[in-house]
């Protein structure tokens, strides 16, 4: 900035402070957006892709301080609509496809993060001492364009139903009353299931839902194992 543009110091400090708002904007909107239509976060990913290439490819023809804030903004906005639209994804293809155990699949991605972070700088500066600072910019632009056609693997991905994991059956569909706990124990293969003397299953379903600290040792008597 200070050799092309003849920027003074304090806009090189504040380069990066208008993009700040596009950011939270674009964390913004994609939460509301997939609250709406949460199918549609490949497609959040990929634009933010898109967004993040194009203005990437504009950055070597800025001229001045108020030019390059421009595609500045949409770079953070792009990082935004990413960020937020596909970690959320990653914990989705968690609970499809694997056990629901969070914590690996967010360390991949911290690692990759700090992988990125640590080889970045490292192969720009040798990109732009070889072949120039508007070459690296434009193969960065294209490289994001080019990679947001691969969501599109993930557009089935976001219409399947998560699987009826061990945290649902243990904390959000636990055992309620007497009816629910045999059941439960049906699944599990390890009990029978218990109703009232003279009543068949479908007739009992509703009608006999007690709480085990209920049932006292009087009211056993009226009911049998089958």
């Amino acid at each position: 900035m200070k050799e092309s543009m003849g920027a003074s110091e304090w806009e090189v400090g504040l380069t990066w402070l208008p993009a700040f708002f596009p950011h939270v904007l674009g964390v913004y909107v994609t939460v509301r957006l997939a609250a709406a239509y949460p199918h549609l976060q490949w497609f959040y990913g990929a634009l933010g892709m898109a967004i993040i290439g194009a203005s990437s490819c504009l950055i070597p023809a800025c001229k001045n301080f108020g030019q390059v804030i421009i595609p500045l903004c949409g770079i953070c906005f792009g990082i935004a609509l990413v960020d937020t639209a596909l970690l959320p994804t990653l914990a989705f293809l968690v609970d499809v496809r694997h056990v629901s155990v969070y914590g690996s699949v967010y360390a991949i991605a911290d690692i990759s993060y700090s992988v990125a972070y640590a080889l970045g700088p490292i192969v720009a500066g040798q990109i732009v001492h070889t072949m120039g600072f508007a070459q690296l910019n434009l193969g960065m632009g294209l490289a994001n364009v080019l990679y947001a056609p691969v969501l599109l693997f993930l557009k089935n991905v976001c219409q399947m139903k998560p699987s009826h994991s061990e945290r649902n059956i243990l904390l959000e569909e636990g055992p309620k009353g007497l009816y629910d706990t045999i059941k439960m124990e049906e699944r599990k293969g390890m009990g029978k299931s218990l109703r009232p003397v003279g009543e068949t299953e479908e007739n009992g379903m509703d009608s006999y839902r007690r709480d085990l600290t209920g049932v006292s040792e009087e009211d056993s008597s009226d009911y049998e194992y089958s």
